[in-house]
Protein backbone atom coordinates (compact mmCIF):
# COMPACT_ATOMS: atom_id res chain seq x y z
CA UNK A 1 0.00 0.00 0.00
CA UNK A 2 2.95 2.29 0.45
CA UNK A 3 4.17 4.48 -2.49
CA UNK A 4 7.36 3.22 -4.49
CA UNK A 5 10.48 4.24 -2.14
CA UNK A 6 8.74 4.97 0.92
CA UNK A 7 10.15 4.09 4.20
CA UNK A 8 9.33 4.39 7.48
CA UNK A 9 6.05 5.07 9.36
CA UNK A 10 4.08 8.05 8.87
CA UNK A 11 0.97 9.66 10.36
CA UNK A 12 -0.75 13.26 9.37
CA UNK A 13 -2.98 14.43 12.18
CA UNK A 14 -5.44 17.25 12.62
CA UNK A 15 -7.35 19.25 14.52
CA UNK A 16 -10.64 19.05 12.69
CA UNK A 17 -13.13 16.15 11.38
CA UNK A 18 -12.32 14.96 7.81
CA UNK A 19 -8.57 15.55 7.52
CA UNK A 20 -8.95 19.61 7.92
CA UNK A 21 -7.48 22.50 10.00
CA UNK A 22 -4.34 22.38 11.15
CA UNK A 23 -1.95 19.80 10.76
CA UNK A 24 1.06 17.77 11.89
CA UNK A 25 3.10 15.03 10.38
CA UNK A 26 4.39 12.55 12.57
CA UNK A 27 7.58 9.79 11.65
CA UNK A 28 8.17 8.58 15.15
CA UNK A 29 7.02 8.68 18.84
CA UNK A 30 5.50 11.84 20.44
CA UNK A 31 5.90 11.23 24.12
CA UNK A 32 3.61 13.95 24.57
CA UNK A 33 1.96 16.66 22.15
CA UNK A 34 1.65 19.42 24.56
CA UNK A 35 4.92 20.77 23.21
CA UNK A 36 3.65 20.81 19.68
CA UNK A 37 0.02 21.93 20.67
CA UNK A 38 -1.90 19.12 19.59
CA UNK A 39 -2.55 17.70 23.06
CA UNK A 40 -6.00 16.63 23.08
CA UNK A 41 -6.82 18.05 20.12
CA UNK A 42 -5.82 15.70 17.32
CA UNK A 43 -9.42 14.73 15.93
CA UNK A 44 -9.03 12.51 12.45
CA UNK A 45 -5.53 11.11 10.70
CA UNK A 46 -4.15 10.08 7.64
CA UNK A 47 -2.09 6.69 7.74
CA UNK A 48 0.43 7.12 5.39
CA UNK A 49 2.46 4.12 6.40
CA UNK A 50 2.29 1.53 9.42
CA UNK A 51 0.44 0.84 12.66
CA UNK A 52 0.05 3.80 15.23
CA UNK A 53 -1.27 3.38 18.89
CA UNK A 54 -2.49 6.82 19.69
CA UNK A 55 -2.80 7.43 23.62
CA UNK A 56 -4.88 9.32 25.82
CA UNK A 57 -2.42 10.30 28.38
CA UNK A 58 1.71 11.35 28.01
CA UNK A 59 4.55 8.83 28.00
CA UNK A 60 2.10 6.06 26.29
CA UNK A 61 -0.29 6.21 29.14
CA UNK A 62 -3.94 5.26 29.03
CA UNK A 63 -6.69 3.97 26.66
CA UNK A 64 -5.12 3.40 23.25
CA UNK A 65 -6.82 3.51 19.59
CA UNK A 66 -5.22 1.75 17.07
CA UNK A 67 -4.91 2.99 13.31
CA UNK A 68 -3.43 1.04 10.31
CA UNK A 69 -1.86 2.05 7.21
CA UNK A 70 -4.94 3.52 5.04
CA UNK A 71 -6.95 4.48 7.11
CA UNK A 72 -8.01 8.22 6.77
CA UNK A 73 -10.93 8.29 9.27
CA UNK A 74 -11.97 10.58 11.94
CA UNK A 75 -11.31 9.67 15.40
CA UNK A 76 -14.16 8.87 18.31
CA UNK A 77 -11.84 9.91 20.91
CA UNK A 78 -10.17 13.88 21.43
CA UNK A 79 -8.27 13.09 24.01
CA UNK A 80 -4.60 11.81 22.37
CA UNK A 81 -1.92 12.77 24.07
CA UNK A 82 0.78 10.84 22.84
CA UNK A 83 1.47 8.48 19.76
CA UNK A 84 3.89 6.49 18.59
CA UNK A 85 4.55 3.42 15.68
CA UNK A 86 4.48 0.15 16.72
CA UNK A 87 5.93 -3.02 14.51
CA UNK A 88 3.22 -5.46 13.41
CA UNK A 89 3.10 -9.28 11.98
CA UNK A 90 1.07 -8.49 9.00
CA UNK A 91 0.19 -12.74 8.67
CA UNK A 92 -2.18 -14.05 5.95
CA UNK A 93 -2.36 -17.09 8.39
CA UNK A 94 -3.40 -14.77 12.01
CA UNK A 95 -3.49 -17.11 14.83
CA UNK A 96 -4.75 -15.93 18.21
CA UNK A 97 -5.88 -18.37 21.22
CA UNK A 98 -7.76 -16.88 24.39
CA UNK A 99 -7.99 -18.73 27.53
CA UNK A 100 -11.00 -18.31 30.31
CA UNK A 101 -8.47 -19.22 33.02
CA UNK A 102 -5.51 -17.29 34.12
CA UNK A 103 -2.03 -18.13 33.57
CA UNK A 104 -3.47 -20.11 29.87
CA UNK A 105 -5.47 -22.24 31.64
CA UNK A 106 -9.29 -22.81 31.57
CA UNK A 107 -11.35 -23.02 28.49
CA UNK A 108 -9.58 -22.03 25.37
CA UNK A 109 -10.72 -21.18 21.45
CA UNK A 110 -8.15 -20.20 18.36
CA UNK A 111 -9.45 -17.69 16.30
CA UNK A 112 -7.71 -17.20 12.69
CA UNK A 113 -10.74 -13.94 11.20
CA UNK A 114 -12.00 -11.35 12.54
CA UNK A 115 -14.72 -12.11 15.62
CA UNK A 116 -17.63 -9.26 15.85
CA UNK A 117 -19.30 -10.71 18.94
CA UNK A 118 -17.89 -13.13 21.22
CA UNK A 119 -21.27 -13.79 22.98
CA UNK A 120 -21.90 -17.01 20.34
CA UNK A 121 -18.11 -18.76 21.51
CA UNK A 122 -19.05 -18.12 24.97
CA UNK A 123 -16.25 -16.08 25.54
CA UNK A 124 -17.38 -13.02 25.73
CA UNK A 125 -16.35 -10.73 28.82
CA UNK A 126 -14.40 -14.13 29.86
CA UNK A 127 -10.62 -13.82 28.55
CA UNK A 128 -7.93 -13.72 30.77
CA UNK A 129 -5.07 -14.85 29.07
CA UNK A 130 -4.53 -14.76 25.44
CA UNK A 131 -1.73 -16.44 23.68
CA UNK A 132 -0.93 -14.77 19.38
CA UNK A 133 0.96 -17.05 17.65
CA UNK A 134 0.92 -15.11 14.45
CA UNK A 135 -0.32 -11.53 13.64
CA UNK A 136 -1.02 -8.32 15.43
CA UNK A 137 -4.82 -8.07 17.05
CA UNK A 138 -6.81 -5.72 18.33
CA UNK A 139 -9.12 -6.45 21.02
CA UNK A 140 -12.66 -4.63 21.73
CA UNK A 141 -14.12 -4.42 25.17
CA UNK A 142 -17.32 -3.74 23.41
CA UNK A 143 -19.07 -6.22 20.33
CA UNK A 144 -18.88 -4.64 17.14
CA UNK A 145 -15.42 -3.52 17.48
CA UNK A 146 -16.26 -0.94 19.66
CA UNK A 147 -15.50 0.59 23.45
CA UNK A 148 -11.78 0.53 24.71
CA UNK A 149 -8.92 -1.14 22.47
CA UNK A 150 -6.47 -3.24 23.56
CA UNK A 151 -3.47 -3.96 20.95
CA UNK A 152 -2.27 -7.90 20.88
CA UNK A 153 1.60 -8.56 19.13
CA UNK A 154 2.90 -12.21 18.70
CA UNK A 155 3.33 -13.66 22.52
CA UNK A 156 1.55 -14.52 25.58
CA UNK A 157 -0.44 -12.10 27.43
CA UNK A 158 -1.75 -13.07 31.00
CA UNK A 159 -3.71 -10.30 31.99
CA UNK A 160 -1.90 -7.83 29.93
CA UNK A 161 -1.78 -6.52 26.50
CA UNK A 162 1.02 -5.13 24.18
CA UNK A 163 -0.46 -1.69 24.30
CA UNK A 164 -3.60 -0.35 26.59
CA UNK A 165 -4.72 -1.24 30.26
CA UNK A 166 -6.02 -4.74 29.39
CA UNK A 167 -8.87 -5.26 31.98
CA UNK A 168 -9.61 -9.23 32.40
CA UNK A 169 -12.89 -10.70 31.30
CA UNK A 170 -14.02 -7.03 29.40
CA UNK A 171 -12.95 -8.33 25.63
CA UNK A 172 -15.87 -8.50 23.54
CA UNK A 173 -14.91 -8.41 19.65
CA UNK A 174 -11.36 -8.54 17.97
CA UNK A 175 -9.60 -8.79 15.11
CA UNK A 176 -6.36 -9.27 13.26
CA UNK A 177 -4.86 -6.26 11.03
CA UNK A 178 -4.01 -6.87 7.73
CA UNK A 179 -2.05 -5.58 4.85
CA UNK A 180 -5.40 -4.26 3.29
CA UNK A 181 -6.49 -3.44 6.92
CA UNK A 182 -8.80 -5.02 9.28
Amino acid sequence: MSAPGAKGPRITVYTQTNSKGALKVCDGPEYSLAFTGFDDKIVSVDVKRGIWVLYEDVNFGGNIYVVWEGQKINLPMKTTSSLKPIEGDFSDNPSLTVYNGPSFTGKNKTFNSSNSNLVATEFQDSITSVFVDSGTWVAYRDVDYQGPQYLFTRGAFNGTSSEGPFQNDKISSLRPITRCGC
